[in-house]
């Protein structure tokens, strides 16, 4: 059975037309972020003395993955309530942070994972700010190497994606509703070696898993590193809460396996972002 010139070519007009609401949809999207870079003033993310502080340091085994994550402008006639932080932090990490707030004051409210030193821990700073530390799984192979999974990597930074979009987030700061398309700044990076007691050191990860496709190669020799901003620090600042997280998880793996020597990634990185879509 073959289609009529008329049928082909409404099929055609329609997929172009899709087409280029989608690239519409997204060129809306990027002249809004830099009308918005224009207005934002960037001063939650550097609270107090609570500066950003890449890579973090890392622990016996596994991988230290930190997310910093703080309006990206002040926000205006914030009260900050340390008791609608410690339910915030009850209602989106309570899996890990179960015990009572090790901090609390006019500044901020922290929990820590266990009491040893070197612990993950979340901050609720009075800023806005939210730092999150957890430490991800990686796998020791057969012949001594250390794998760590890219959706693993990925998990804590959609944690706290998602948890900036609750509107209880807003009301640690006195705010009944979030502000009119609210955005955020981020600094993200993972540790980089492990070490135990005696402070022996060794790389935290030798090589990465994928849910799908992989990159055709990696550069020889390389190895873990993270820059003192944590990765594309330039393009993941005055990101909408109105952006997909994929895009969000997208512009940082981009960043992290390019700087790590992955060569030929973008099908790699489109099926990751495909599997957190669903």
């Amino acid at each position: 059975m073959s289609l009529s010139s008329d049928v082909i070519d409404s099929v055609a007009g329609a997929l172009a037309v899709a087409a280029l609401g989608a690239a519409g949809v997204q060129g809306r999207r990027l002249v809004a972020r830099a009308r918005s870079q224009r207005q934002d003033d960037h001063q939650p993310m550097n609270f107090g003395g609570w500066r950003v502080h890449m890579p973090p340091d890392g622990g016996a085994n596994g991988v230290r993955v930190l997310i910093i994550c703080a309006p990206s402008r002040t926000i205006s006639g914030a009260r900050f309530d340390p008791a609608a932080a410690v339910d915030f932090v009850k209602s989106h990490f309570a899996q890990e942070f179960q015990d009572p707030p090790a901090y609390s004051s006019s500044e901020g409210v922290r929990f820590d994972r266990t009491a040893d030193p070197g612990s993950d821990y979340v901050w609720i700073n009075a800023s806005g700010r939210v730092d999150l530390s957890l430490t991800m799984p990686t796998l020791d192979t057969a012949n001594g190497q250390r794998i760590l999974g890219v959706q693993d990597l990925l998990q804590p930074i959609d944690r706290v994606a998602v948890a900036v979009r609750d509107p209880a987030y807003w009301r640690i700061f006195g705010l009944k509703k979030p502000p009119r398309q609210p955005r955020f700044d981020w600094r993200i990076g993972p540790s980089i070696d492990n070490r135990d007691r005696d402070m022996n050191y060794r790389v935290a990860w030798d090589d990465l898993s994928f849910p799908g496709r992989t990159p055709i190669s990696r550069s020889a020799g390389q190895r873990p590193f993270c820059p003192p901003l944590g990765f594309a620090p330039d393009n993941l600042i005055s990101r909408g809460t109105d952006e997909p997280v994929e895009e969000l998880l997208h512009t940082f793996l981009t960043s992290f396996l390019t700087d790590h020597g992955y060569l030929s990634i973008e099908d790699a990185v489109d099926d990751v972002a495909n599997s957190w879509q669903g």
